[in-house]
């Protein structure tokens, strides 16, 4: 495996600890959870710390940074596109009799942000 993609998984490894965690953990807790040694978890923390990924405690134990809840706030803020569209769609179902889809180009692949499928069966957020 590329050296990049192998940091990046481990990123997201720590990322996705910190996140089902239930709060701030020491360094030797990621490491060992993560399945990565001591010092690799220390150099990516740092280097997510810098960037506001990460936040080091008091206590020097990691958690979420603002940067990352700043990210998905401004994903969740583009999905108020749905609360929009909404009533589109339901128009769209109800001219066509049809299965309507509003989606969004995530890497040139359709991602349906929402769906109208009928009476009290609309979906949100999956793959088409």
């Amino acid at each position: 495996m590329d050296d990049s993609v192998r940091v990046i998984d481990r990123v997201f490894a720590i990322l996705e600890f910190l996140s089902q965690s239930g709060g701030a953990k020491g360094p030797t807790e990621i490491a060992s959870a993560t399945g990565m040694h001591k010092s690799t978890a220390y150099r990516l923390l740092a280097s997510m710390c810098a960037g506001g990924y990460t936040e080091k405690t008091d206590a020097g134990e990691y958690r979420i940074g603002v940067k990352l809840v700043e990210i998905v706030s401004n994903h969740i803020t583009s999905l108020e596109l749905q609360t929009e569209a909404r009533p589109f769609l339901n128009e769209l179902h109800a001219l066509l009799g049809l299965i309507v889809h509003l989606g969004i180009l995530d890497d040139r692949a359709p991602a349906s942000c929402a769906a109208n499928l009928g009476k009290s069966r609309n979906r949100t957020g999956r793959r088409l």
